[in-house]
């Protein structure tokens, strides 16, 4: 909401991912190292085709998602990442007026490539949005920052649950992509 839009949030909405990160996957040559608790989710089968891990850095949580090999198309919050090659994927933006049935959010923003990803590559992707109306809050103008980090790991031939703890992560960001606007 507009009284916590200050410098400070700013600052730290800015910086966020300078700061040391803790992820509950690595992947090391061809073996990817998941935290204990997920042995019961991830089950290995060969329909497997992707496994989405997504961890929201603001509220501590992890999300894993298994897709089957044919599965081509997946859609998180304002992006949709669909498979183009076997180890590429390109990853689009869903239109504003598709993001929220109960506000209209500003700017309007079409459906558009932001970019592909291949093994090993770091994107992060940053917009924003306001809004006028939001819920039940009718009149106060709310603001939606949205930082994404989308790691393609690759591909591995063997799943490991050693981790007892997240594990530190260094990102090395090889593309930016800034969509946000000034919004008062």
């Amino acid at each position: 909401m507009k009284p916590y839009y200050n410098s400070a949030k700013m600052n730290y909405l800015n910086n966020w991912c300078d700061e040391d990160l803790y992820s509950c996957a690595s992947k090391v040559e061809n073996r990817l190292n998941l935290l204990k608790r997920f042995e019961s989710i991830i089950k290995e089968d060969k329909v497997v085709g992707l496994i989405v891990i997504t961890e929201n850095n603001s509220e501590t949580q992890t999300d894993i998602n298994l897709y089957p090999k044919q599965n081509q198309v997946l859609n998180f919050g304002p992006l949709r990442i669909k498979r183009i090659r076997d180890s590429f994927f390109e990853i689009n933006t869903i239109p504003s007026q598709e993001l929220s049935l109960i506000e209209i959010s500003q700017p309007n923003r079409s459906a558009h490539k932001i970019s592909e990803i291949k093994p090993g590559k770091t994107i992060r992707y940053r917009t924003n949005h306001k809004y006028d109306t939001w819920g039940t809050t009718r009149g106060q103008r709310s603001f939606l920052k949205q930082d994404y980090i989308v790691q393609h790991l690759g591909f591995v031939n063997e799943i490991n649950f050693s981790l007892n703890e997240k594990n530190k992560v260094n990102l090395k960001i090889d593309k930016l992509v800034n969509e946000r606007k000034l919004l008062k």
